[in-house]
């Protein structure tokens, strides 16, 4: 392929196509169709992406030229493409010629295709398809490097250390889905990109000892290998109920003959919203849900108890239940740590009436959401029923803090994506958002004192956080019973904030040799000698910790890097001057920066390091989040602090799903992928006293976002969040202290999976269905 330098641009109402073929004409005209639309799409994704992310030039140190950011002007115009077809086969075989080659000229005017089979022309059509971008700027597309000449012979290179003879019979190469955890729902991600590389170059090579025609298979496998036991001690409800006692009735429900009424003070209308909101889930015809047979949606005693046969009977005249009771006897509407989460729910086996009795609005939400879980729908029947009536539960929390972390500075997320995990989260009865907003690779967050941080540091203009919209997401959390509190990463990970502020950020994006300054590129700290840094950072807060209702306010501390500063201008000498080594400045720093969360009425949180890696002197009132190990957490109890635990070993979700630094091997530095067996199984207070223990308040999970953006967030955190969250509302341990087996509660977690997916949560599969409905089978 050899380019240029030059601009063509293209407009959708000066465009045109001929094209000259015998048979197979019809397959080129449809296919133009098609590629018109993907050619004159203005496509958000790509035109964040930088031209040297999309164009080609010889070395990686060649720069961008400026011609390819250059406004709108009067460039030359591509007003037509000539497709040329030399041959006329159009059956797809081995033999298929699919090479093309194709031209762009530099004056504009036509480009060209020319190829020997229609499917070549396809293959043509694609490769032009991708040298025309669009740019939000200039409204316009272009293609920045004529002239275009490309000429492609399709050559797969499977045959590494063959001899000659032995690599003919190699047909080529396929990537492999075995569909054991992969369904429609993640089809997509795990597919794509990887599936793309393989397209380029499949490197996967086999020795050839015979003559036999081969296809060498790339098998991309998801398998999980547990086994399946029996149906649990509970029915399924998740997570976990505290106490929960069943019957072996069947009582019927019917949207039309359904009513709720509630009875409550202050927080009636979030009720009130939620009963709507309820309503429609419960009477959803859940496609994946109903998929299940019942012995992986009900509990007994145990493993050889059949399934009755009552729960599979056709439709009949059981009783009706027609109403429920939401009774609240507490009037505090407030969110924090204090909250009384805590219901009752009882099912009468007559049918009639239910009710959920509770002594805060945020129980009556946990008790709605276990009343909208017993309820199943079966397609046979066509029919919303209870099964296993008469139902008792009295529920409620272990832990008082039970979150998610999301990160929106690597990778945006849009308003939607972050409300349907607010959903997901309700659904699981999470209740703490932990928004990691602004980190070292953007700053999304509009604010009216320093507008230019988000102006200079967002992705796009369009990719911002307004105090409306953080207004409205902590409104949408606590309609559902959550927390959202921010993080603001300092004083570490703020290359950001030094795009609008230069001088309040040392060693910026310090190429190539970021790894010596930074965990990651691009490396910048915030300069703790400048008095304008104190003085943007206090002002700063003053104005977003107002934007939050709860509590506590994150204020970072990770992975600092002395270095950074150490050869940074101006900090030898300070430190001389003053006799302050750097350990004494970032100490000095952390303690400030922790009394300006304090200004604002909010508590500090901090990440461990500055506990346990530094030692600095922080309140007791600071929150720690450890995510170095329980080893770490025990240190932070024993200083007298409270905990938040995010082990990176057990609840990093990101953790094994491939590197993402360019020039790395493909590994994450965090392998391997956290199962959620592996998330399950962990003990937050392992080795502590139970005074120690009373000191956790809960843990997160953890979603890094360097691989993950809206597309694939469900996929990451859904199923294996609701792992976490039963963990943290439900006592995982056995009477003899042992935590529950994982293949007690595969029945379960199935069940809560195609729940999700039935409510609009792209959940992976964790196994094939043939293994949900025959859980002692695989």
């Amino acid at each position: 392929m050899d380019i240029g330098k030059n601009i063509v641009r293209l407009s959708n109402h000066e465009s045109s196509v001929s094209i000259k073929a015998g048979a197979g004409k019809y397959i080129l005209e449809a296919a133009v169709r098609r590629y018109k639309k993907l050619i004159f799409t203005k496509g958000g994704n790509g035109a964040l992406l930088n031209p040297v992310a999309k164009t080609v030039f010889p070395t990686p140190t060649t720069s961008v030229p400026t011609h390819a950011l250059a406004p709108k002007g009067k460039y030359p115009l591509l007003t037509h493409r000539n497709i040329q077809v030399s041959g006329g086969n159009i059956k797809l075989n081995l033999d298929t010629d699919e090479s093309y080659t194709l031209n762009v000229p530099a004056k504009g005017g036509q480009a060209t295709i020319k190829v020997k089979s229609v499917y070549g022309a396809l293959r043509g059509l694609e490769s032009f398809s991708q040298l025309v971008s669009w740019t939000e700027e200039t409204d316009q597309h272009h293609i920045p490097v004529a002239p275009v000449t490309a000429k492609v012979v399709y050559n797969y290179d499977l045959t590494a250390n063959m001899t000659k003879e032995q690599s003919k019979p190699v047909l080529g190469g396929e990537v492999g889905l075995w569909a054991e955890a992969i369904d429609g729902i993640d089809l997509d991600r795990v597919l794509w990109p990887r599936g793309a590389t393989a397209a380029e170059n499949p490197t996967t090579t086999e020795l050839l000892k015979g003559k036999f025609f081969a296809i060498i298979m790339v098998a991309i496998k998801l398998l999980t290998s547990i086994s399946l036991l029996a149906a649990t001690s509970m029915a399924w409800v998740w997570p976990l109920p505290e106490k929960m006692d069943i019957g072996k009735n069947i009582v019927r429900l019917s949207n039309h003959e359904f009513g709720v009424s509630i009875k409550a003070g202050a927080g009636k209308d979030i009720l009130e919203r939620a009963v709507r909101r309820y309503k429609k889930l419960i009477f959803t015809k859940g496609e994946y849900g109903a998929l299940l047979n019942p012995v992986a949606k009900t509990v007994f005693p145990t493993p050889t108890t059949s399934v009755p046969t009552h729960a599979l009977a056709p439709k009949g005249k059981y009783p009706l239940l027609t109403h429920l009771n939401i009774q609240v006897s507490g009037g505090n509407t407030k969110l924090n740590l204090d909250t009384d989460e805590s219901y009752t729910l009882n099912v009468p086996a007559k049918g009639g009436r239910a009710t959920i009795t509770a002594k805060s609005v945020y129980g009556a939400l946990r008790g709605l959401e276990s009343f909208s879980q017993l309820v199943s729908w079966t397609e046979e029947t066509n029919q919303f029923r209870i099964p296993l009536a008469p139902v008792s539960i009295t529920d409620k929390p272990v832990f008082p803090h039970r979150g998610v972390m999301i990160d929106t500075s690597r990778n945006f997320l849009k308003v939607a994506d972050i409300k349907r995990t607010l959903d997901g989260m309700s659904y699981n009865k999470l209740n703490v958002l932990h928004w990691h907003i602004i980190d070292q690779h953007s700053f999304p967050l509009k604010t009216k004192t320093y507008p230019q941080l988000a102006e200079k540091g967002a992705y796009s203009k369009h990719w911002v956080y307004t105090e409306k919209d953080v207004r409205d997401i902590v409104s949408y959390a606590k309609d559902r019973g959550i927390r959202v509190y921010p993080e603001f990463d300092i004083p570490g990970h703020a290359y950001s904030w030094g795009l609008a502020f230069p001088d309040i950020v040392t060693c910026m994006n310090m190429q190539p040799n970021w790894s010596d300054y930074a965990a990651e590129p691009n490396s910048g700290q915030l300069n703790i000698i400048n008095p304008k840094t104190d003085v943007i950072v206090r002002n700063f807060l003053k104005e977003v910790t107002t934007w939050f209702d709860d509590e506590f306010v994150h204020i970072g501390g990770d992975e600092v890097n002395f270095k950074c500063w150490e050869d940074s201008p101006g900090y030898p000498e300070y430190l001389q001057k003053n006799n302050v080594t750097l350990d004494n400045l970032f100490g000095q720093f952390v303690l400030k920066s922790h009394n300006w969360v304090r200004e604002n009425k909010k508590t500090p949180i901090t990440w461990q390091e500055a506990l346990t890696s530094h030692h600095i002197p922080i309140g007791k009132d600071v929150a720690v989040q450890v995510w170095l190990g329980a080893a770490d957490a025990i240190k932070v109890v024993e200083a007298g602090n409270r905990v938040i635990s995010t082990s990176y070993e057990r609840w990093y979700l990101d953790c094994g799903r491939g590197a993402w630094i360019s020039d790395s091997q493909g590994n994450s530095w965090c392998d391997p992928y956290k199962g959620w067996q592996v998330v399950y199984n962990y003990d937050l207070t392992a080795n502590m006293t139970k005074e120690q223990s009373k000191l956790v308040l809960g843990g997160e999970v953890g979603l890094w976002a360097e691989a993950i953006d809206g597309i694939n967030l469900d996929r990451v955190l859904w199923p294996r969040g609701a792992a976490a969250a039963e963990v943290l509302w439900s006592d995982i341990k056995l009477a003899d202290g042992t935590i529950r087996k994982t293949g007690d509660v595969f029945p379960r977690i199935h069940e809560q999976r195609a729940r999700l997916v039935d409510r609009g949560i792209g959940a992976e599969p964790l196994q094939p269905l043939w293994c949900a409905r025959n859980p002692r089978n695989c």
